[in-house]
């Protein structure tokens, strides 16, 4: 009886993980993942390159979620041009969140999806990097061609 309790156990256990559905990407977060994120975003002792927060014109679901986290990033020290969000249009559709920075001189073909420029990982940009990965959100990090130097911009674009 124990060992048929045990596989039925087990049984039940397999089949709710792999029918019970996943957190979204983008989801309402916790105090404690709130305290954890900017926790991490406070530690950085360099001086804070200035954010740019983007999202979608036409998704004002996805802008408002961008904002509260430009809200945690304003709580945590980190300031941005305007103090709000940006609103526009890619060339490129992304998806999940982009962290660009402008890249190193030199030239890109547009039309080349394999060729690209290096990046400086700055202390902000791993920063940034760190305090997502603490969320379990994943980043992808991009060259900015029209961002300024001391400007990093992230994207919030629909979820993969």
């Amino acid at each position: 009886r124990g060992i048929a309790v045990t596989i039925w156990g087990a049984a039940v256990l397999a089949f709710g993980v792999r029918m019970w559905p996943p957190i979204p990407y983008y989801h309402k977060l916790t105090a404690k993942e709130k305290d954890a994120f900017m926790a991490i975003l406070r530690s950085q002792k360099e001086t804070h390159e200035t954010l740019i927060i983007r999202c979608p014109n036409a998704d004002e679901k996805l802008c408002v979620t961008a904002t509260d986290f430009l809200e945690m990033f304003q709580r945590a020290g980190w300031k941005t041009p305007t103090g709000g969000i940006e609103r526009g249009v890619y060339a490129k559709a992304v998806t999940g969140i982009s962290i660009a920075k402008k890249p190193a001189p030199g030239t890109v073909d547009p039309n080349n999806p394999d060729m690209g420029l290096w990046v400086l990982q700055s202390p902000s940009l791993m920063t940034i990097k760190k305090a997502f990965d603490s969320i379990g959100m994943t980043t992808i990090r991009q060259a900015g061609q029209d961002l300024d130097d001391g400007v990093i911009a992230i994207y919030f674009g629909p979820a993969p």
